[in-house]
């Protein structure tokens, strides 16, 4: 299969960025301009005038996730990228640290993305990508992580199989039993699905200026969503933690007759850690920090004589800090570290070979 995307880091928005990433085989990928046709009846029961209207281009892909591509879509989801060389101790591996800062842009890409033809590609060139939406889910299959992307305009030419040149990298994708699970310091188990979503909300309408049908600047980020849903089975292990977040306080108040009941005005909160680690290597991981989580339960509810399923979402906010690599503190909503064998992520601007006049 020739049907492969890459992320290549831009120096500029929507400036070509140079050609040379690593690339991802994705489960499924799209891009369109998304140009609806603007029309005037003008009083008649048919359309009487049309124009082209103004494009909204977007891309969605899947892939399977590893050490090897976490730290590309880190960058691009929440930027504030820091990087640290580790030494031998650490297998002389990279480190690769990510956090939710308040900045109005992210860091931009240019998307490549191919299609199978016959015995040629199609190759489309997507500039000024930004990341909207990144989700990561798991369970007892493979991890799969899925992109929601924006972009500016595309480019795209024909090249035979043959010419196509793919660079990938060998790595282990995820699964669930690679995911530790702690919350509130305690590492837990119990867990049978986990969803993660971290939505930027681009706010598209004051990208778009006067005197061109495409963004005219790049679309500035809104407000930060970040959940988790973890999804278990009832039982006695997990039986505090319910009613402590269905009543709201961790030391679970009882009444004069020994029942507990819910808190007058307290909010349940607890910190989450995400540890990501193959047994294949143990060198290369992910942490994925959520400093504090507003908590809260899906109606508990019986069928028969199925298992009592547990649904929580856990709710970032930015009011804690965490510690970075250089011992600086940051008062974040989320905090990421990967740690693998892959260089620094530098922006780049591809250069452009001029073409010489015919006869000369």
């Amino acid at each position: 299969m020739t049907q492969v995307v890459s992320f290549s880091p831009e120096q500029k928005w929507a400036t070509e960025a140079k050609d040379d990433e690593k690339h991802i085989r994705a489960d499924k990928a799209n891009a369109s301009l998304n140009a609806e046709p603007v029309t005037l009846t003008g009083g008649s029961k048919t359309i009487q005038k049309v124009r082209v209207g103004y494009p909204e281009p977007s891309s969605e892909m899947d892939t399977a996730i590893d050490t090897k591509i976490f730290h590309r879509y880190m960058y691009y989801t929440l930027g504030n990228y820091q990087f640290t060389q580790l030494g031998e101790s650490d297998a002389n591996k990279s480190c690769h640290e990510f956090y939710g800062g308040d900045s109005t842009r992210l860091p931009s890409s240019t998307v490549r993305l191919t299609y199978d033809v016959g015995n040629d590609v199609l190759e489309k060139t997507l500039l000024g990508c930004v990341v909207d939406e990144f989700n990561l889910e798991t369970s007892d299959e493979l991890s799969t992580a899925s992109l929601s992307m924006i972009y500016r305009t595309e480019k795209s030419r024909k090249i035979s199989q043959t010419e196509q040149e793919i660079r990938e990298v060998d790595a282990v994708p995820f699964i669930g039993y690679d995911y530790q699970i702690e919350l509130g310091g305690v590492e837990s188990a119990v867990f049978n699905d986990l969803k993660l979503s971290i939505k930027n909300n681009h706010k598209t309408d004051g990208a778009r200026g006067l005197g061109n049908r495409f963004y005219g600047r790049q679309p500035n980020v809104g407000e930060r969503e970040i959940s988790m849903e973890l999804t278990t089975v009832f039982d006695p292990e997990n039986l505090e933690t319910v009613i402590k977040t269905e009543y709201g306080d961790k030391d679970l108040p009882v009444d004069d007759e020994g029942y507990w009941i819910p808190s007058k005005c307290k909010l349940f909160t607890l910190p989450l850690k995400l540890k990501i680690m193959t047994c294949e290597d143990a060198t290369e991981y992910v942490i994925l920090i959520i400093p504090n989580c507003i908590i809260s339960i899906d109606p508990l509810e019986f069928s028969g004589s199925d298992d009592v399923e547990v649904k929580l979402t856990l709710q970032a906010t930015g009011t804690k800090t965490v510690e970075m690599k250089d011992s600086t503190t940051k008062r974040t909503d989320i905090y990421c570290q990967v740690v693998n064998d892959q260089p620094e992520i530098v922006p780049s601007i591809k250069e452009t070979t001029p073409t010489t006049p015919e006869g000369n």
